[in-house]
């Protein structure tokens, strides 16, 4: 697929997890998924397409697909974690988007490895033991927001 259509992946899988008009930097964390994505050699799932997917669904649900913490964020106003994909603040006050997605990706690589039964897990929590049901849950959400975008049950 090229940059277009990956990035219309993500803005469709975007409108799949969300209610109502998409938020404002949608657009561009969508580009930065895209340009991720097309920049890795392998997929870290099983193609390219579950990889924006998975980019989408996370920024979704770790920042509701916004580039700037929410006041009320606890991680973001003690410095923990930032930006679409909750990165730590240091890395994301010094990376451009698309590099926060490439380094996302390089984590979701190194957390699948680490934990093949609950592949998100080490990302969402930091261990295999840790996180198994949010991480699950988001990975059945992204298949499902996948499979609905391209028609398939």
């Amino acid at each position: 697929m090229a940059l277009e259509s990956f990035r219309m992946l993500a803005l469709a899988i975007f409108a799949q997890l969300w209610s109502g008009p998409l938020p404002p930097d949608a657009n561009a964390i969508a580009d930065a998924s895209a340009q991720a994505v097309l920049a890795n050699a392998s997929p870290v799932f099983t193609s390219f397409t579950e990889d924006v997917a998975a980019l989408a669904t996370f920024a979704r649900y770790e920042s509701e697909i916004s580039i700037h913490p929410k006041p009320f964020s606890h991680d973001a106003l003690d410095g923990t974690s930032c930006g679409p994909w909750q990165l730590p603040c240091r890395f994301v006050a010094t990376h451009t988007l698309t590099e926060q997605a490439t380094q996302w990706l390089s984590l979701m690589r190194w957390s699948k490895a680490t934990c093949p039964a609950h592949p998100a897990a080490p990302l969402c929590s930091g261990r295999c033991d840790r996180g198994t049901v949010i991480s699950d849950n988001r990975l059945r959400a992204m298949r499902g927001a996948l499979s609905a975008v391209l028609g398939k049950e």
